[in-house]
């Protein structure tokens, strides 16, 4: 088709053309865009963060509540925007390993969330053992999670203007990196809040930004190799086998700053899916990329200049982008196959030259192979091996190389290109180059199998090279200056002209249908000769010959430019453009933000899922209209203009972004009026449904008809803006009267020139009373500034009244005053940072620049200036409104009482290095200030009377230090320096020589924290130098408890470590341990203190054992030796002990293996009291604790004396047959006649038992009775089963006096017998046995009706009357036991010497009873 006709026109899409006013209106085809809409209903696009809500919403990192509200000011949790972070990083939420915080279990909605930011060092808790995922997050925690989950490289200088951050400050760096972002800035140019709360709203925007900036990708920078680690954002990782031979030292250069994307977790490489080199060499120095003639299948980003690739084969794709700029944002699947275009077969052959009029299918059989035509054979054309020969010195070559890559033995799959000025030099075929975007120059040294061009600028193409194939695509005129030979050229399209270079030989050209090459090459006349056959793209010829294939006359692009675009409502837009040529014109309307369309996308209007409408028609010269409608109301969109003239002579493409109108008219809701105090001013409420301006008016109440929306805005009371996101709208009425009613009408137009509806709605009026004239002054109630939060630094007073809130929250109304305001070195008063007045508690809150620099005692005074005033519009108290002699009340102090205790923890255990010469102490400090140390021996036990003596040392350099009286020696202190608040990390300078060194002592680090008001810490100790032997043990002794079965091993250690010990018996055959590690392996073991320390030792009485003990210090130095060859063993009370003889392992300097044999006695023989008589009077039993092994001997003497005793006597010891040597037995006394005398045991003190032990006690005594006791009567008590029998009872009263020594542990005892009955000894002990065992049954003989007993346990016991109820002896159980008249009564006591004593009658028959009188009632 020439190109001289005017294309012609899709009337389908035309509704009308004014061919003499150049109008077309176009109907596009796409319908209706619906308007944005917002899923809460307390958000609209109006609304802050409205657009990063929707799409943290979209990603389902964030919802709403049950009531389809957003809360977008409500604050964010800790476990909160751990859901969110985890969610937008696509963490793995089901592989999550427990944290353990104790306030986060399983069942926390929050877990897998917390565990997995936690797992991947993003989130930390508390050192507490706590997450507290219900605590708001804080600006400045929010700032360290971000760029710890975006992966953003930490920034290394500090450079903000915030006045609340430092260098020292929590978070500090994390801060940094954000600003250097541009993620965040400060709450005020000069704070950046760290502390502050983060709303929903704010997070949302927090974390789009981040992404924004990062593409959510996880990306690693290279920040150096070595060997075979590579080090990124300077942490090792290792490289596995199948990438060493690209990660590695020769490539250290090219990959340092490089971006690394793939498998990386667990300090591992596993894979690489991207890599984008950054780093640039120079035109005499390139960089070198080799890969050790092996591939890499990564995609390649080359950001960097002047790299070479060696031996190395890439299968990914290689992007060459601008050095300049940031990497493009584009993947492999980013490059779409190309719509028309052909690939270089493997088998195409070029046109045999030196016979150009042979079929193609001929002159290919010639060549099987498939390799390039020898051009240059010259029997068979001389003439054609120009393309070999320089025959001109003016070749044209690019001047202007901004990026030079070479191959060399090395090739990549695909090569795309989107830099303009890129030079490509290769020694082997590159398989595939795309040329894209604005490249306007290309220069290639080498040879390319299949070269696509889509580009949207026009492209020269230089250099010496032979291309299989070149496809064509761009709708921009080439350029085609290269010395070689172009296999086959496919052209696409006739929308640009096409160049080739005296030096460029094409073999065939694929022409669209319809075209001509008169059509597509600016100058075919000269070029033709350049150029082999010419066919359509279905391989029809084209003759090149033809006599119409003319030099076209027409080869410039048409100029437009969009003059006028208006927004005529909100669906509909009308364009107006400028052409300097008659053509066709196209257009697409796409959404804001969406990328820019080509040429390509423009004529034939494709990637419809973009395009919002589109539409083509007849350009004219001149002024050019087009309608566009069905738009979506408020959205915004980019209108993109195209021209094509008759020539198909692209223009460039012209674009204009544009926000459609709203069509809705504005509405004023919830519109509120408050009167305020004072009777002349009322405060009103509304919020505007979209932004645009307000007017209101106000009126007396009247009956008069309402105004209109007109009548409102011609004369307006007031006017006002409603802006996006700050759509509630507050005024103030003034000049009102006391006590009067009015009406308020409040209308809107909109920014799309909407008016508010007619009439005007009831919700959009209101009706009001003014209340009383009001002429005080307000004043500070009490007098006292408040702290209200001493982290954000804020004060409050209360005030008298509601205030103007406009002037009382101006910061130039207020003075700040006192000691504890410095201003350049100078008390001077300053203004506060801001002020927040709260109508409904009537307090102004003031925040001041930091509360961290004052000390105890300083002040701070407020002084409030006349400017604010009440909602009266009084002044507020001043010396000009109050009376004479009057102290205006406008001034408030505060005092502070800095009565928090500093307090400072060392974290953990101290690290040591190699050397031994430093150690790093990281410690907490509650507050700030500075910290002091001292290095002394370890387990001083300093108090906090310590405290001021430890800062004085350090800072008078002291060599010695006090403690408990003792001069300690200082063998290191420091500090003196400053201690910020919170979490720091010092190195502590250590000796490592002896001396100062004492090699037998440890030493640890002694710290205190004293706050800027001279508040001293409590003083913290770590361990910090082990001691270079093992303990020394000294002072062991072994005492055997009580009963034998359990002993205590005592000794004394000079320091902590662990005792191991092994109990074995003498005889055991099995072989007892010889060295200390023997001890540690086969014994049990615990902690040991320095001091005093016990084992606990469990036993067979009276057996022969051997303890092994071994110590170890916390240092692991170990010994199985004491100081000094003995030992003890004691007895439970330690008032005998024995010598254990050690063996010696001291080499003569007399130290002993701890080794202990001993015998498991530790209880000495003893007689016990008392001596016992039995009944007959005559035999005595004597208890002794244990058998007795050598030496026994005893004697009867006199109480108290050693004189013997006259009556004769015989002894044996009872028989002992199956008793233990170590229980007790009974040795037995006889004498020839009952004993009526006192006497004592007497044992041989040289008598000893089997351990050894002599008597403990030797003497025991027996006490013959010397006192009588007598009974007086025994009377029937009244018995009312026998009402009219006084001779009988089941009850009798006794009366008796007994011996009252309670020392002798006296029973007394009854017995009842028929009259003319005895009662025999056998009685007697029969009597005694059953009524200790509390058995009352009936005894033998039938002489006894009831018997019992009883206890003298006081003097008053001794003189009773005492009743005694007859008990059931025996029998019929049918029969009731009775007393009788008559009967005997009988009653003794027994003690514990044996003694039993009848109490006698006291008349003169002196019996050993009396009888029962009948009851007298």
């Amino acid at each position: 088709m020439d190109k001289t006709k005017i294309q012609k026109v899709n009337k389908a899409l035309i509704a009308t053309v004014f061919a003499t006013s150049g109008i077309a209106v176009v109907v596009p085809p796409p319908q209706k865009v619906a308007a944005a809409t917002s899923p809460f209903v307390d958000i609209n696009q109006y609304s802050s963060h409205y657009d990063n809500i929707l799409k943290l919403y979209a990603q389902g990192a964030i919802s709403g509540f049950a009531d389809k509200t957003f809360r977008p000011n409500q604050n964010v949790t800790r476990g909160q925007a751990a859901k969110m972070l985890a969610t937008v990083l696509k963490l793995d939420l089901k592989n999550v390993e427990d944290p353990y915080f104790k306030d986060v279990p399983k069942s926390n909605e929050y877990y897998k969330y917390v565990a997995a930011l936690q797992n991947a060092g993003i989130m930390s808790g508390y050192a507490n053992g706590s997450f507290m995922p219900n605590e708001v997050i804080t600006r400045g925690q929010l700032a360290k999670i971000l760029v710890l989950g975006f992966k953003f490289e930490v920034a290394s200088n500090f450079n903000h203007s915030f006045q609340d951050i430092n260098s020292q400050s929590s978070n500090a760096y994390y801060i940094q990196t954000l600003v250097d972002l541009k993620i965040t800035e400060g709450t005020t140019p000069v704070t950046f809040s760290p502390f502050n709360a983060v709303t929903r709203g704010q997070i949302a925007s927090f974390i789009v930004r981040s992404q924004e900036k990062k593409g959510n990708v996880s990306t690693y920078k290279i920040t150096g190799v070595e060997d075979d680690t590579v080090y990124i954002n300077s942490e090792p990782y290792s490289v596995p086998e199948n990438l060493s031979h690209i990660f590695n030292e020769y490539n250290a250069d090219v990959l340092k700053g490089a971006f690394i994307e793939g498998d990386i977790s667990g300090k591992s490489i596993y894979s690489v899916a991207k890599l984008t080199l950054n780093a640039s060499g120079t035109s005499s120095r390139k960089l070198q990329f080799d890969g050790d003639y092996k591939s890499f299948g990564g995609t390649i980003v080359v950001n960097g200049n002047y790299i070479d690739f060696n031996n190395v084969t890439l299968t990914g794709t290689m992007l060459v982008n601008e050095t300049v700029r940031p990497p493009l944002h584009l993947d492999v699947s980013y490059y779409k196959p190309l719509a028309i275009g052909r690939v270089a077969s493997n088998n195409f052959s070029f046109i045999n030259w030196s016979n150009p009029e042979k079929p193609e299918d001929e002159s290919s059989n010639s060549n099987p192979s498939g390799d390039l035509q020898n051009w240059t054979d010259s029997n068979k054309n001389p003439d054609k091996n120009k393309p070999f020969e320089n025959w001109s010195k003016d070749k044209v070559t690019m001047k202007n190389v901004e990026k030079h890559i070479e191959f060399y033995n090395s090739t990549v799959s695909r090569l795309v290109v989107s830099q303009s000025g890129t030079k490509i030099e290769t020694n082997t075929k590159l398989p595939r180059v795309d040329i894209i975007g604005n490249v306007r120059e290309f220069e290639i040294q080498g040879n390319i199998g299949t070269l696509n061009l889509d580009t949207e600028t026009a492209l020269t193409i230089y250099g010496d090279s032979n291309i299989d194939w070149i496809n064509y695509n761009s709708y921009t005129d080439l350029k085609l200056y290269i010395d070689g030979r172009v296999g086959t050229l496919y052209v696409d399209n006739a929308y640009g002209w096409l160049d080739i270079g005296d030096y460029t030989y094409i073999d065939k050209v694929i022409l669209p249908k319809g075209e001509g090459p008169n059509n597509i090459f600016d100058d075919f006349l000269n070029d033709k000769d350049n150029v082999g056959n010419i066919t359509d793209p279905d391989g029809k010829p084209i003759d090149k010959d033809d006599i119409d294939n003319q030099k076209p006359a027409d080869k410039t692009k048409p100029l437009i430019d969009i003059t006028k675009l208006t927004v005529l409502n909100g669906s509909d837009v009308q364009v107006e453009f400028t052409s300097d040529k008659v053509g066709t014109y196209y257009y697409i309307v796409r959404e804001k933000g969406v990328e820019v369309p080509t040429k390509r996308e423009m004529v034939n209007r494709i990637e419809v899922d973009k395009n919002v409408a589109t539409g083509t028609a007849s350009a004219v010269n001149g002024k050019n209209t087009i309608k566009i409608n069905s738009l979506g109301e408020k959205k915004e969109y980019v209108v993109y203009v195209m021209v094509v003239d008759g020539a198909k002579n692209a223009s460039d493409i012209k674009s204009q972004s544009f926000q459609m109108k709203d069509s809705s008219p504005p509405s004023v809701k919830s519109l509120m009026v408050t009167p305020l105090h004072g009777g002349t001013r009322a405060e009103f409420t509304f919020t505007a449904s979209e932004p645009g301006e307000y007017f209101y008016y106000v009126r007396k109440k009247t009956t008069a008809a309402d105004p209109t929306t007109a009548d409102v805005m011609a004369n307006p009371t007031g006017t006002g803006k409603a802006l996006a996101g700050k759509l509630g709208i507050s005024g103030l009425l003034t000049g009102l009267d006391p006590e009067q009613e009015y009406q308020l009408y409040v209308v809107m137009k909109d920014d799309s020139g909407n008016n508010s509806i007619d009439p005007i709605p009831k919700e959009a009026i209101k009706e009001f009373k003014t209340g009383a004239l009001d002429n005080l002054p307000p004043y500070i109630v009490g007098g006292e500034l408040f702290l209200q939060d001493e982290i954000k630094n804020e004060f409050y007073v209360t005030v008298s009244e509601e205030l103007d809130s406009i002037e009382a929250e101006k910061v130039e109304n207020y003075e700040l005053t006192g000691t504890g305001i410095v201003n350049q070195g100078l008390q001077k008063p300053i203004r506060p940072e801001k002020v927040v007045y709260n109508k409904a508690q009537k307090r102004l809150t003031f925040i001041i620049p930091s509360l961290t620099g004052f000390v105890n005692g300083d002040n701070l005074v407020v002084t409030i200036s006349p400017n604010v005033k009440d909602l009266a519009g009084n002044e507020f108290e001043n010396i000009n409104n109050t009376p004479v002699n009057t102290v205006p009340r406008n001034t408030a102090e505060y005092i502070h009482k800095d009565g928090e205790w500093p307090y400072l923890t060392i974290i953990g255990e101290p690290a040591i290095n190699a050397a031994k010469d430093q150690t790093l102490v990281e410690f907490n400090a509650t507050k700030a200030g500075t910290y002091h140390y001292l290095i002394m021996e370890s387990d001083l036990n300093l108090t906090r009377d310590d405290r001021l003596g430890l800062i004085e040392a350090v800072q008078l350099n002291a060599t010695k230090f006090k403690v408990g009286g003792k001069d300690i020696p200082i063998i290191g202190s420091g500090g003196n320096k400053p201690a910020q608040l919170g979490k720091q990390k010092v190195t502590v300078p250590l000796p490592n020589t002896i001396p100062p060194l004492d090699p037998f002592k440890s030493y640890s680090i002694y710290m205190v924290l004293r706050d800027r008001s001279g508040n001293v810490s409590d003083i913290q100790t770590k361990h910090v130098i082990d001691d270079r032997t093992a303990p020394v043990i000294d002072n062991t002794s072994i005492k055997i408890l009580e009963g034998d079965r359990k002993a205590t091993f005592r000794f004394m250690s000079d320091e902590n470590g662990s005792y191991y010990y092994v109990l074995r018996k003498v005889g055991d055959p099995t072989p007892g341990p010889t060295t200390p590690e023997e001890v540690m392996a086969k014994g049990i073991t615990s902690s040991m203190r320095k001091g005093t320390n016990e084992i606990s030792l469990t036993l067979e009485p009276h057996q022969e054992y051997e303890l092994y003990v071994a110590v170890k210090d916390r240092y692991n130095n170990v010994t199985m030796v004491q100081k000094g060859k003995e030992s003890k063993v004691y007895t439970f009370d330690e008032k005998q002990n024995k010598t254990i003889t050690l063996t010696d392992r001291g080499n003569g300097n007399g130290n002993g293996e701890m080794k202990y044999t001993f015998f498991s006695d530790g209880t000495p023989p003893k007689v016990e009291d008392p001596i016992y008589k039995r009944i007959d009077g005559k035999t005595f039993e004597v208890t002794f604790s244990e058998a007795v092994d050598t030496g026994f001997d005893f004697k009867l003497v006199q109480p108290g004396t050693t004189t013997p005793i006259t009556p004769t006597y015989k002894h044996s010891w009872k028989d002992v047959t199956g008793t233990n040597d170590w229980e007790s037995r009974k040795l037995i006394i006889t004498f020839n006649t009952e004993v009526k005398e006192s006497f004592d045991i007497s044992v041989n003190a040289a008598a000893k038992d089997k351990g050894g032990w002599t008597f403990s006690k030797d003497r025991a005594e027996y006490k013959y009775p010397t006192k009588e006791n007598t009974i007086t009567s025994a009377t029937l008590l009244a018995d009312t089963e026998f009402p009219d029998n006084k001779e009988i009872s089941k009850k009798v009263q006794v009366v008796a006096n007994l011996n009252a020594d309670i020392t002798w542990d006296q029973q007394y005892y009854y017995a009842v017998l028929n009259k003319d009955n005895a009662l025999t000894p056998d009685n007697v002990l029969d009597v005694i046995t059953k009524a200790d065992s509390n058995n009352f049954t009936s005894i033998p003989g039938g002489a006894i009706i009831s018997y019992g007993k009883g206890k003298i346990t006081a003097p008053s016991d001794a003189s009773m009357a005492e009743t005694f109820t007859a008990i059931q002896t025996g029998g019929s159980s049918s029969k009731t036991n009775i007393f009788q008249t008559g009967q005997r009564i009988y009653l003794f006591t027994k003690d514990k010497y044996g003694n039993i004593v009848y109490a006698k009658s006291k008349d003169s028959s002196a019996l050993d009873y009396v009888l029962i009188q009948p009851r007298t009632q």
